[in-house]
């Protein structure tokens, strides 16, 4: 085990929702055989995978004591995501360039101006085969010409996280007054016979199906497809779409996708 001293001290007490810890599930680089994580304080960390030893930073990659989802490593960048507002950080996606010698952090997507619109999935951000960044946000104000996206599934470009492409659903303002947000669903991506597919859901029971390269087509509201699947009741938890969907090929070639339910 390796413990972090952190310099730094949290503004707020530690709670459920804002823990003041270590949160992000660290990655691993098989070919480098470094583990990478996010302590506590922001400071970002590249360690041998078998001693501890360290390989890389401290680096300043996201604010201290912000809430922190998944790493995930492709191309030599790894990949975070922000939420809740904890360390008054806003929501957002944050990269950082690990096979440069001099770890630049790439950029930083801010998807909100205060701490809603956060992008709270376990697993982080996804991958697509296009090479483009995916999340779903939660509760927040939606207005895509000022950089804010709440409620919506967002697609980035890697090499300097903007948003290139999102889908927001036509009832928006009722998925945000009942806060329903989408967040609590990840995103996955995956092939299905000549198209390339994400699939989401949230709070709300509702399951989409979105064109990985046209998120929402011409009006970024029209899905592929749209299934409500629970809550008919509309609570804001104990129902609907909680946790990432996942998907399965068998060996007939059949294409699975898995929706888990509260």
């Amino acid at each position: 085990h390796r413990t972090f001293e952190s310099f730094t001290l949290p503004k707020n007490p530690g709670m459920w929702l804002c823990p003041n810890n270590l949160d992000a599930t660290p990655t691993v680089d098989k070919d480098r055989d470094v583990l990478y994580l996010i302590a506590s304080d922001g400071l970002f960390y590249g360690l041998n995978l078998g001693t501890g030893a360290m390989k890389a930073g401290p680096i300043p990659l996201v604010p201290p004591y912000s809430k922190n989802w998944s790493l995930n490593l492709w191309k030599g960048i790894v990949y975070t995501s922000t939420s809740q507002g904890c360390g008054m950080a806003r929501a957002g996606v944050y990269s950082i360039d690990v096979h440069n010698p001099s770890h630049p952090v790439i950029d930083d997507l801010l998807i909100s101006k205060g701490g809603s619109g956060g992008i709270w999935d376990r697993t982080g951000v996804t991958i697509g085969k296009n090479g483009r960044i995916y999340a779903s946000t939660a509760d927040g104000i939606f207005n895509p010409t000022d950089g804010e996206y709440g409620n919506s599934v967002i697609a980035v470009r890697p090499e300097s996280l903007g948003v290139v492409d999102y889908y927001s659903p036509l009832n928006y303002s009722e998925i945000n007054s009942y806060d329903l947000d989408m967040a609590a669903s990840g995103v996955v991506w995956f092939p299905y016979r000549n198209h390339d597919l994400v699939a989401t859901g949230g709070k709300e029971g509702v399951l989409y199906l979105l064109d990985a390269d046209s998120l929402g087509t011409h009006d970024h509201q029209t899905p592929l497809y749209r299934q409500k699947l629970a809550n008919d009741a509309l609570h804001f938890e104990q129902d609907g779409i909680w946790g990432a969907p996942s998907t399965w090929r068998d060996l007939r070639g059949n294409t699975w996708l898995y929706v888990p339910i509260w």
